[in-house]
């Protein structure tokens, strides 16, 4: 099984979860990271309030991981998770938008902590590894 880390997962990892980091031990090889994820949270680095410990940890372990790019399907299958999810009168970001349309069509499990936000949306798989 090969798995698609979100931005949350990727922060619990930052914050010392030990869960997390774990797992992310155990599925060294199958681990995927959009390149709309690295972008969110290169950003959360650079703010002045992250502690300064996450940036080289972040820089050390995105090594384990294969980038994942954006391409028209992944755009075009976002546009219409959206759209379903708003006429059922719900919404994501953009960004959880494309990560989410990126783990559906490449057949990835998305590992989030924020299941909730993704739960309604069809053919994904989610995984929460900061979950006892």
């Amino acid at each position: 099984m090969s798995f698609l880390l979100h931005a949350s997962t990727c922060l619990a990892y930052l914050r010392n979860n030990a869960r997390v980091g774990a797992r992310i031990q155990q599925h060294q090889g199958n681990l995927h990271v959009s390149v709309i994820t690295s972008l969110e949270i290169e950003l959360a680095l650079l703010d002045p309030r992250t502690p300064l410990g996450y940036t080289p940890r972040w820089f050390t372990i995105v090594g384990n991981f294969t980038f994942l790019p954006v391409d028209g399907p992944i755009v075009h299958r976002a546009a219409l998770i959206g759209h379903d999810l708003r006429r059922q009168g719900r919404r994501i970001g953009t960004a959880a938008l494309l990560v989410a349309a990126t783990a559906v069509l490449r057949g990835l499990t998305l590992v989030t902590t924020s299941t909730a936000a993704f739960q309604a949306i069809a053919g994904l798989t989610l995984v929460d590894w900061s979950a006892p």
